[in-house]
């Protein structure tokens, strides 16, 4: 996929998820997990500065699905991180596992594809 076609989806649904007071930029990045996971993508957010950078595994098959679930990380994220303070260090493996499902089905009731 070609760079304006990206920027084009993260504008689209930037717009739609209500985000449009963000700067969002991507880059492409090569995961290196130590579990093997095929990690497809991943977000940095400055909260404050209002910023985020969407990671991408470079030439996957939905990319739109990976910005959108990226995407929804963000609008999660000032509640994700409020909720991490307050557990118990052996409490944020589930937590993480319970977030990522939420995502993951939020992202898929977006209906991207």
């Amino acid at each position: 996929m070609i760079e304006t076609e990206i920027d084009k989806l993260i504008t689209k649904w930037q717009n739609k998820l209500h985000l449009s007071d963000w700067k969002i930029y991507y880059k492409f990045v090569n995961f290196k997990r130590a579990d093997n996971y095929p990690q497809k993508g991943d977000i940095e957010v400055k909260a404050q500065a209002k910023t985020a950078t969407i990671l991408l595994k470079k030439d996957q098959p939905d990319i739109e699905n990976t910005i959108v679930h990226e995407l929804v990380h963000l609008i999660l994220w000032d509640l994700d991180h409020y909720i991490e303070k307050q557990l118990l260090k052996n409490q944020k493996d589930k937590y993480f596992e319970l977030l990522e499902s939420t995502v993951a089905n939020l992202t898929k009731a977006l209906n991207t594809r």
